[in-house]
Formats: structure tokens, C-alpha cells, sequence
């Protein structure tokens, strides 16, 4: 009898792995951008987006296959089926009609971070400033619209890290973006920088899929993520990573 429940408990496993093999893939592009998508100490991918995915996709019976990008290549990826979503700290807002959207699953505030003995102490003192933002942001969309300060330059960059390196050495008067990714950003020396009270604006971050995508997974997805705010799941996470509740994150991020 043994023998046969060894046999009868392997036959499970094996059938369990196959059919986790046969999963089907839903192929992710992220750039990396912490705390929602990198690389932690031993290499392997981590963050919110990252693990907020990883519980979605197994909700909704896929394997998530994450493909790190470039952001400003995001959209031909995603329209040319190299990748078939953008899972990125991605905001939904003014992006309705490019893409076919999952979420949104959290709310992240775009702020503007300062040197801590600058005279910038309002958005309107922006005006005839500097200021460095990543490319096809929200950041840059609010600077390049009709009621933001007149900036001086505004300094597109490929990603957070690079905007604030400029901003670190004096090229820029101010860097704007997500505020999760400025905090983990300013965290080593926090009182080198000042935050303006006023966010630029509370976005809604969700999932981009090509127009054409299955309605099916994309509405599965979103059901999947309603279903993980309303549980905690999301929250747990965000607070594993720092921030908050989503709805936190929307009020202070």
C-alpha cells in the first residue's frame, strides 16, 4: 500500500507541474522603476507591480512573464505583440484612447522634489525654472499643458533614476514624478531634499493593452485586481514596499 500512494502521490505532483507548464503566458513589459519593478540584492525581479501581477495572473490562470523595456519604447512593444501589456506605474489618465485598460488597482500622486534650501516653495515658483521629468510621463504631459508654470527647460529623461541624477548634480532646479519612486530615490540622504506640499496631480495607474487585445483577459484582469484591493491583497503589498494602502498612496504618494 505504501508503494502505491509513493506512485499515486507522485503521479499528482507531476500532473500538477504539467499543468502548470500549460498555463498560458501573458507576456508583461516593465521598466524598471523602484519600488514597483527591479532588481533586488540577488538579482531576481521584485516590487509592487511586480508581486501585485504575480498574484493577479495566478488568479486569473496565466503565467506572467515579465520583459524589462525601455520606456519610451513601450508603446511600439505593446503594438507589434512583442510584449502584450505595460505593467509599469503606468497612469491610465489622458491615455484612455491609446490603449485598452485593466484597473485601475492604485492611485499614485506626482510630486515635485526640490533641494531642501530652495527657494521653490509652491508650484507657481516653478516658473522660469528647470526641472527634469521621465519621458511620456504625466510629469512632462503637465509641464507641456496650458495651466502649468512656464518652465524654463523641461529635460526628458528615459527613466527616474537618470532625471534625478541630473537633478542631483545641478542640471535640473527640480525633478517630478511618482512620489514612491522619489522616496526610494531620496531615501539615502533625506535631508538634501525638500517635497512642495502640492502634488502636480493623483493618477490612476493601471494596465495598457493594445486596442485589439482579448476584451475576455482584459476584463478577467481587472475583475482580478477589483477583487485583490477589496481583500487587502494590494494593501499588503504596498505596505511590504513602503507606501500605504493604495488609497494612502493616492492621498500622500
Amino acid at each position: 500500500m505504501a508503494g502505491v500512494f509513493l506512485l499515486t502521490g507522485c503521479s499528482a505532483v507531476q500532473k500538477e507541474t504539467e499543468s502548470a507548464k500549460e498555463l498560458p503566458q501573458l507576456r508583461i513589459g516593465s521598466a524598471v522603476s523602484a519600488p514597483y519593478f527591479y532588481r533586488g540584492e540577488d538579482g531576481a525581479y521584485t516590487g509592487v507591480d511586480f508581486e501585485i501581477a504575480k498574484e493577479a495572473c495566478r488568479r486569473i490562470g496565466y503565467e506572467p512573464v515579465f520583459t524589462e523595456i525601455q520606456w519610451e519604447d513601450k508603446g511600439d512593444l505593446v503594438q507589434d505583440g512583442t510584449v502584450d501589456c505595460i505593467w509599469s506605474c503606468f497612469a491610465m489618465d489622458d491615455r484612455m484612447e491609446q490603449y485598452q485598460w485593466a484597473g485601475p488597482y492604485l492611485k499614485s500622486a506626482v510630486v515635485v522634489v526640490v533641494a531642501a534650501d530652495s527657494d521653490i516653495e509652491t508650484l507657481s515658483d516653478l516658473e522660469g525654472k528647470d526641472v527634469a521629468v521621465r519621458v511620456d510621463s504625466n510629469a512632462e504631459r503637465y509641464f507641456l499643458g496650458a495651466h502649468a508654470p512656464d518652465a524654463n527647460e523641461v529635460s526628458t529623461f528615459s527613466d527616474m533614476e537618470q532625471a534625478f541624477v541630473a537633478f542631483g548634480k545641478g542640471y535640473c532646479d527640480a525633478v517630478v514624478g511618482h512620489e514612491a519612486t522619489l522616496e526610494e530615490l531620496t531615501s539615502d540622504q533625506p535631508e538634501l531634499y525638500r517635497y512642495l506640499d502640492e502634488p502636480i496631480l493623483t493618477a490612476n495607474l493601471g494596465v495598457a493593452f493594445r486596442k485589439d487585445a482579448d476584451t475576455d483577459l482584459v476584463g478577467s484582469l481587472t475583475d482580478a485586481l477589483t477583487n485583490m484591493q477589496e481583500d487587502g491583497t494590494i494593501a499588503a503589498i504596498t505596505e511590504h514596499y513602503g507606501f500605504g494602502t493604495e488609497d494612502e498612496a493616492g492621498d500622500a504618494k
